[in-house]
């Protein structure tokens, strides 16, 4: 389980249009995946759907940060 600070420091790393990746990922609503990841409630498969997507999104914006520091 997550805290609250947790969650929040994991809501900005995620990429924009985050909530509807997760409704496509568990098929549960967009208010309830809102109010786990601001610290109201608590579901595992939301948290670990987010840490996948936060990873994912990390490592490509990491990747391009790579390319633009080898082209320029």
């Amino acid at each position: 389980m997550m805290t609250k600070e947790e969650k929040i420091k994991l809501k900005e790393m995620l990429p924009p249009k985050w909530v509807s990746l997760i409704v496509n990922g568990t098929g549960l609503s967009e208010s309830y995946i809102r109010k786990v990841l601001s610290g109201d409630r608590s579901n595992l498969l939301i948290e670990e759907e987010a840490l996948k997507l936060a990873k994912e999104y990390q490592a490509k914006a990491s990747k391009i940060e790579q390319l633009k520091k080898s082209i320029l």
